[in-house]
């Protein structure tokens, strides 16, 4: 006698499930809905459908918190992982099955049990702007610098040097009181004096009584833009101090002020006169 093989494998589900009851796993119920879910009146190919089915319905991902992404650093916030079902709905054909309960028990009858998946973590980047604010110039060199001479900002006029910390339409040389004193950037006011280095500068004349005794710049006073002049007309009243503190600011005077520049410069008594 001949068996068909749908009858075969209706029966070799009815026997898992007998061996499944005899183990002990009561999720297995021989009910209606297992006869939906495993039953061979679909066809002979039907039970592996329903097996795979059942993997897919009692799929279960876990999806972690999504993971933030910053240039200049990561934050992972606390785990708190979401579950997700990949599966689709309960099969049409096992309407036998009253919900996900006798499914998943029809499911386990087919050795079909639940499944954790872990997805991987979910990143997401964004940029983080930083604004740096510029930092204004700095000067470095208010002996011999044009943008920055005598003092940060002192921009000396065109056509003229920064020497020495003074502006100069000439390159002064080191003078005396004993040789004289030479006009300096077209100014009668100005004279090339020596500075306390030994170095040539264009400097402003003025009355000696009026001068700070000096021997290095530094004795002329932080910030004052001041250079100390030695060998000049001044005289010499303590041997330390053998220098006097002049300005080096010797721009161009206006024409109106000439005159009385000139009148004023001559005098006996000043850094470039007896």
């Amino acid at each position: 006698m001949h068996v068909q093989l749908p009858l075969v494998l209706l029966c070799v589900s009815f026997a898992l499930a007998s061996l499944n009851a005899r183990a002990g796993n009561t999720a297995c119920n021989q009910d209606n809905c297992l006869r939906a879910v495993a039953g061979t009146q679909r066809g002979p190919d039907h039970p592996a459908t329903a097996s795979a089915d059942c993997s897919s319905y009692l799929q279960t991902t876990v999806t972690p918190p999504p993971v933030t992404v910053y240039t200049t650093t990561t934050v992972t916030p606390a785990p708190s992982p979401k579950e997700k079902r990949q599966g689709s709905a309960i099969p049409s054909y096992a309407s036998a099955c009253s919900g996900a309960a006798r499914y998943s028990s029809a499911c386990s009858c087919l050795g079909v049990g639940p499944v954790t998946i872990t997805a991987p973590t979910p990143t997401t980047t964004q940029t983080v702007t930083t604004t740096v604010s510029s930092t204004a110039p700095t000067c470095t060199d208010t002996s011999t610098d044009p943008n920055n001479c005598g003092t940060c900002g002192n921009v000396c006029p065109e056509g003229t040097t920064c020497q020495n910390g003074s502006c100069s339409d000439v390159e002064c040389q080191g003078q005396t009181c004993d040789t004289g004193f030479t006009n300096c950037n077209d100014n009668d006011n100005c004279y090339c004096f020596t500075s306390s280095f030994g170095t040539g500068f264009c400097g402003q004349n003025a009355i000696c009584s009026g001068l700070t005794a000096c021997s290095t710049d530094a004795d002329c006073g932080t910030g004052s833009g001041s250079i100390c002049a030695v060998n000049s007309c001044c005289p010499v009243l303590i041997p330390a101090l053998p220098g006097v503190c002049l300005s080096p600011q010797c721009a161009n005077p206006a024409k109106k002020l000439l005159r009385m520049v000139k009148a004023r410069s001559k005098q006996h008594g000043t850094a470039a006169f007896k």
